[in-house]
């Protein structure tokens, strides 16, 4: 008889992340900056990208924004739970457009009882090595 697996997950701000999130944002401002446009498209594109920017980083770089996803849980009986700032513990359907890799998982998930699909980003460096591995084996068999 197979032991039930289990698996608890405490994500960490990921340095990844917020690299990748900080090069989009300064080339996108860069770029905006070099538009042929006047003065006062420059500054409203410049603000947009970094309050949209700035959203995007607390969301998926730091963890901090009120909608993160910085705790899951899984287990066989009970299937995926995920945790947010604002939210305790609330169960989650993983749809299968997901996307694995051994550096980044997006977990595509619909909440219970609700009609839209949100995302979860996990670094390979916001968990621990082995746990980011336990976590693959669990989703490619789920």
């Amino acid at each position: 008889m197979k032991s039930a697996r289990h698996l608890t997950l405490e994500l960490k701000p990921s340095k990844i992340a917020i690299f990748l999130i900080s090069i989009v944002i300064v080339s996108s401002m860069l770029i905006s900056f070099l538009l042929l446009v006047s003065w006062v498209e420059k500054l409203i594109l410049l603000l947009f990208i970094s309050g949209y920017g700035s959203q995007i980083m607390r969301k998926y770089g730091l963890l901090t924004a009120r909608n993160a996803i910085f705790h899951c849980r899984y287990s066989d009986e009970n299937g995926w739970y995920f945790s947010s700032h604002d939210v305790d513990f609330f169960a989650v359907d993983i749809m299968g457009e997901s996307t694995l890799t051994r550096w980044l998982s997006v977990l595509r998930f619909q909440i219970a009882g609700e009609k839209s699909k949100q995302a979860c980003v996990i670094f390979k460096d916001s968990i621990a090595t082995n746990d980011y591995r336990k976590m693959l084996a669990i989703l490619r068999n789920y």
